[in-house]
This record gives C-alpha cells, sequence and structure tokens, in this order.
C-alpha cells in the first residue's frame, strides 16, 4: 500500500472557506502523537490517551492563535519532495485540501477550483429550475401578454366570459390558418406551381379569375342579407358566426380537391373562393357586434372599450395566423404527397376548428332579443309562475333571477345554423307579421273583433285543420298569428309575445284557466282562449318587465326586438 505522510502548511492569517461536505476521512492533529514531515526516521506511536485527556491537553499548551495554525492541513503523496512540490501541487488542485471546522475537532473538505467551477454550474442550472424563478418568468410573460395582446384594465375591463372565448378563438383561428395553409399548397400545385411545362401567364391569369369570381359572389351575398329581419347578423350574431366558420373550412376543403382535377381548377377555386368571401363578410360583421357584448360587464354595465377589444382581438388573430403558419409549413411535406392523408388531415382540422368556434359562441351573453332568446326566457318565466305566487316572491325570487339573466339563456340558446333547440318549438305554432287575409279572412268585422284599440297588434288563433280553435275539444294545437301595429315599439313586441305564448301555455293545460273580466267590464267565457290570455297578459307582464330588464336584457327602444323576417307586414288602419 501506499504510504501517505501528512504536511501541515502553516498560514499567518488563516481564512475559513465552506463548501458542500462530502464524504472523508476525519483527521484530528494531536501534539503528542502529531507525526515528522518529511523523509526522515519517524517517532513511534504512542498509544493515545483517552478523549477527555486529549482535550484537556490541547486547552492547556495551545492558546487560539497556535489552534489557528493548524487549520488548514494538504494530504499530500508520499514522495512528494517537499514546500515547493507541495505548493505547486497545491496550485494544480491536485491534492485535497480539508479546512478545520467546529473549533478544530473535525475536519471538512474544501473544493478544487474545478469542483467549485462544476458545483457552480450545477447551481447556475438548479436555478433555473427553481419554481420562484420559473413564477417570475411567467409573470413577466404574463405582464407583456397583457400589454400586447389584451384589453386594457384586464380583466376588470372586460365581461367575465372574455377570457374563455379569447382562448377557443386562439386555438380555432390557429387550427383554421394550418388548413389555409395545406390548401392554398394544394392550389399551387394544381396550377402549376414548380412544374416546368407550366405557363407563368396562365396559372397567373386564373389566379386572377378566381379571386375576382369569388369577390363578385361575395358582393351578391351582402345584398341579400337584410338588417331589419330575424336572420340578420344583428339579430343573431352567433349564429352567422358559425356560418362564416362553415363557409371557411368547406372552401378550403374544396380547394384541397383541385389537386385531384387541375384541369378544372378555375370553376373549383372560384366556388372556393366564393365561399371565402361568404366568410370574411359574415366573421367581420358578426365580429363587431360579439365585441361589444364582451365590452359589457355583468348587470348591463357598459365600459368604453370596444376599439381596445377589438384592436387585441386583432393581435390575437395576428399571432395565431402564425402559429398556424408555421405548424402548416412543417405538416406540408408529410401531407402534400399523399392527397387521401391530406383530406384526412385537413378534415380534422375543421372539426377542431368547428369545435372551438362553438365552445368560444357558447361564453358570450347577447343582451339584445331576438325570436329565439325572446322564447327561452317566456318559457323559463312560466314555469316559474306555475308555482304559487307567494313561493315565486319570497323563496325562489333568486333563483328565478338568474334563470332569466342573460347567462343562463346563453346556455340554452342554439348557434348552429338551421339547427334550434327542442325547447324552442315556436316557429311551429307562432307566426308574425301575417297578412290581412291570414289574420282576418272574413274582413273588416272580424278584425275589429281580434284587434284590442289599446294594443299596437293583432292577434288571432286557429287551429291548424282550419276554422277557430275550439278549446273544449284539443284534437291538436292551434296556431297563433301575430302581426304588429306599424308604429310598435318594444313594449308592444313583448306585448303581443306574451299574449301568443299564454296562449299556447292555456292550451297545453300548463295554466289554470278561469273565468275573468276584460277590460271593458264584461264577463266573457273562460273558453275564448284570446281573450283570456289578454287578461293573464295584463296581470303578468308588468312583472315580467320588470324582471328581464333587472336580469340585465336591454329593452330600449334604440336596440330594436327582432322577431319579424324581411317578409313581414304591419298594419296600419285609418278609417273612410
Amino acid at each position: 500500500m501506499r504510504k501517505m505522510i501528512i504536511s501541515c502548511v502553516v498560514f499567518e492569517r488563516p481564512t475559513l472557506r465552506y463548501s458542500s461536505c462530502r464524504q472523508h476521512h476525519v483527521f484530528a492533529v494531536k501534539k503528542d502523537f502529531s507525526t515528522t514531515c518529511g523523509s526522515g526516521n519517524r517517532k513511534k506511536r504512542t498509544t493515545p490517551p483517552p478523549k477527555s485527556s486529549i482535550d484537556s491537553t490541547i486547552t492547556k499548551n495551545f492558546t487560539q492563535n497556535d489552534i489557528s495554525r493548524y487549520m488548514k492541513a494538504w494530504e499530500v503523496p508520499v514522495g512528494a519532495s517537499s514546500k515547493s512540490q507541495s505548493t505547486r501541487i497545491q496550485e494544480e488542485d491536485a491534492v485535497p485540501l480539508f479546512q478545520s471546522c467546529c473549533k478544530a475537532k473535525t475536519w471538512k473538505p474544501v473544493l478544487s477550483s474545478k469542483q467549485k467551477e462544476a458545483d457552480k454550474a450545477l447551481t447556475a442550472i438548479s436555478s433555473w429550475f427553481n419554481p420562484h424563478r420559473f413564477q417570475n418568468l411567467l409573470k413577466i410573460i404574463e405582464n407583456h401578454t397583457v400589454q400586447h395582446l389584451l384589453p386594457n384594465g384586464y380583466p376588470q375591463s372586460v365581461h367575465p366570459a372574455y377570457k374563455r372565448y379569447t382562448v377557443y378563438s386562439f386555438l380555432g383561428n390557429t387550427a383554421s390558418t394550418i388548413t389555409m395553409i395545406l390548401s392554398t399548397q394544394s392550389l399551387l400545385l394544381a396550377v402549376g406551381v414548380g412544374q416546368q411545362t407550366a405557363a407563368p401567364i396562365s396559372a397567373t391569369l386564373n389566379w386572377i379569375l378566381k379571386d375576382g369570381i369569388g369577390q363578385f359572389g361575395g358582393i351578391l351575398f351582402a345584398s341579400k342579407i337584410s338588417s331589419s329581419s330575424t336572420n340578420s347578423i344583428d339579430a343573431d350574431p352567433k349564429k352567422w358566426r358559425m356560418v362564416s366558420s362553415l363557409a371557411m373550412d368547406c372552401a378550403m376543403m374544396i380547394e384541397v380537391t383541385t389537386c385531384a382535377f387541375p384541369h378544372y381548377f378555375v370553376y373549383i377555386a372560384s366556388a372556393a373562393n366564393i365561399g371565402k368571401n361568404i366568410a370574411f363578410l359574415t366573421a367581420s360583421a358578426s365580429r363587431a357586434k360579439l365585441h361589444q357584448c364582451l365590452s359589457s360587464l355583468q348587470h348591463s354595465q357598459v365600459v368604453d372599450n370596444l376599439g381596445d377589444i377589438t384592436g387585441k382581438a386583432t393581435s390575437q388573430s395576428i399571432l395565431a395566423s402564425l402559429l398556424g403558419t408555421a405548424i402548416g409549413m412543417g405538416l406540408s411535406p408529410y401531407l402534400l404527397n399523399d392527397l387521401f392523408s391530406l383530406g384526412v388531415g385537413c378534415m380534422a382540422l375543421s372539426c377542431v376548428n368547428q369545435f372551438c368556434t362553438y365552445q368560444s359562441l357558447k361564453t358570450i351573453p347577447l343582451r339584445s332579443l331576438n325570436r329565439q332568446r325572446l322564447m327561452l326566457l317566456l318559457k323559463v318565466y312560466f314555469q316559474g309562475i306555475s308555482a304559487s305566487a307567494s313561493d315565486m316572491k319570497k323563496e325562489n325570487q333568486e333563483h328565478a333571477m338568474d334563470a332569466l339573466s342573460p347567462e343562463r339563456i346563453c346556455e340554452l340558446e342554439s348557434v348552429i345554423p338551421l339547427f334550434s333547440q327542442d325547447d324552442d318549438d315556436s316557429s311551429t305554432w307562432l307566426q308574425i307579421g301575417c297578412g290581412l287575409s291570414m289574420i282576418a279572412p272574413n274582413g273588416a268585422e272580424e278584425l275589429s273583433h281580434l284587434h284590442n284599440p289599446s294594443e299596437k297588434y293583432v292577434l288571432s288563433c286557429r287551429s291548424n285543420l282550419g276554422g277557430n280553435f275550439d278549446s273544449s275539444v284539443i284534437a291538436s294545437p292551434p296556431i297563433v298569428y301575430l302581426t304588429f301595429v306599424h308604429d310598435a315599439k318594444n313594449v308592444d313586441i313583448l306585448r303581443g309575445a306574451f299574449q301568443a305564448f299564454t296562449i299556447m301555455e292555456l292550451s297545453k293545460g300548463h295554466l289554470p284557466r278561469r273565468n275573468s273580466r276584460v277590460h271593458h267590464g264584461t264577463e266573457e267565457d273562460s273558453t275564448d282562449l284570446t281573450k283570456c290570455s289578454h287578461v293573464f297578459m295584463k296581470e303578468h307582464f308588468h312583472d315580467f318587465q320588470e324582471s328581464i330588464s333587472s336580469a340585465g336584457w336591454n329593452l330600449d327602444d334604440g336596440v330594436k326586438i327582432m322577431l319579424e323576417s324581411e317578409t313581414s307586414k304591419r298594419f296600419k288602419f285609418d278609417s273612410l
């Protein structure tokens, strides 16, 4: 075995250094049995006295200055010459250094410079995985994100649904951009880009032609959208936003097929471009209405930051487009070589886009009334008043108010085009804006009985089998015809819809029938649904109006309640 000696190096003013402890031998320097340095003869080791005796000896024979002379010691291999060799080895960090600690009773190894560098590297790496550092980094990223991508004062300045809407919109825009990159590359391949036989002039003309036809189709579509009907973008922006998303995805799927039919490029690409222009038009028009809803806080409190929300939404869309472009360029080499793989990939991305768009729209509570939302409100309200009036006003008042809120109706509302919720079946029994021949086919005398001079609407109900509705024999539900007078306001529209819904509830037996006195004081038969429903409407309409107004619905005349279609009619009366 290699022999080892202990070489003691004396320092005038030693400085204590501390580092990570490792598993080493523990040395004790004792005066009575220490070892002589060098290669000479060594004293024979005597039997060490007990520990208590050693401690007392050190205390007696050594002062604090004497002990400090032995605070550092190097383990030098046997054969190392002398002080110069020890100094060289020390400088090269080839010899372990031990440092005394705990009042010179134990030894602690000191790291070499190389070990210190490695330890510093490990410390720096571990510091990056420090949870506090990650929290600070996330806070910095969040601050920059809020500054550049979110409205000023977020989240206090926007509706609580803004966060979910933004997240789903970002994911949907990213998926849509990926699909657009793939479909655009399909168009370029179909037009002949990258092929030696392609004619640049012909390709350019085809591209311009398909753009021109698509833009012309978008203009025609915009001219067909009425701004004063139940199908207008202002009346139902959610459904038109879904129309935009569906049109865009269908257009891009059509563009993908141009690779399989390059000879029909102009026809296929033009049809796809018409769909794209329809998507752009409806998206830009409906987005403004949706952003207006997001600029309102709960309980109809409005914050004047519509421009800020719109600008930040544009920034979010650009960021999603950049991310989608990068992902699309990365996927294109793997999908463009196989038309089947390309079609499956685009279909999957389209499904992701549709799902995200649907989820984002389900979070936005619109505060204006259209036909679907008004029918849902009436259904919820009539479910509440089917209980006793005392319970409604005392115990269930808060629950009923929450059920009538725009946030609750938003969950029940359907946003898919051409589909409506099962709760809204008004299209089967209610016709609004009918002509005179449908309201009063028997002439002015019948019209005079149907119209109440105190109301700004005319209402009648008949069986769908023809003839007046007989409430005593319910073979089929009645059809209610409702037409408003030319100067009817929002409150008149609500009164007419309330009475029409009351007729349907009475015919189904959901409301009790009772004899009542109508407005002119004569007693009427309870089987006359029109007059009985009018009495019920007069008793409960004020409570309904106050309830939905307190819940946050906008009933001002400046915001029109759109129940009529572009073909609906209104009446204007005059005497001869």
